[in-house]
């Protein structure tokens, strides 16, 4: 059985360039409960296993109450070597943007 949730599902994927790459974010509501899923680059590479980590994280923080608006803000603006002017900054940078147009809950 595959662990993580299919890229749509009630929801939508926004695909964002990072100097890492093109990130795919997908946000959807499962069993009524906001849910992230986020891809970059090949599986298994420290990009996507970093990129996972974060997903995973905010997912724990989400199904335990914390507000989406204030994980975006702490994942805004992180910077790394590989920033693009004008684009976004980091992965968790690139995340944060992807989340500030989560789609409305759909019953």
């Amino acid at each position: 059985m595959n662990e993580h949730p299919p890229f749509k599902k009630n929801g939508h994927t926004v695909s964002i360039q990072t100097g890492h790459g093109k990130l795919h974010v997908n946000p959807f509501w499962l069993e009524n409960k906001l849910s992230v899923h986020v891809k970059i680059g090949k599986t298994g590479s420290c990009d996507s296993a970093n990129a996972e980590a974060v997903a995973r994280m905010m997912n724990v923080a989400l199904k335990y109450g914390a507000p989406i608006e204030e994980l975006v803000a702490h994942l805004s603006n992180i910077a790394c070597e590989h920033a693009l002017p004008g684009k976004a900054r980091s992965i968790p940078d690139g995340i944060s943007k992807a989340l500030k147009e989560l789609p409305p809950k759909t019953e």
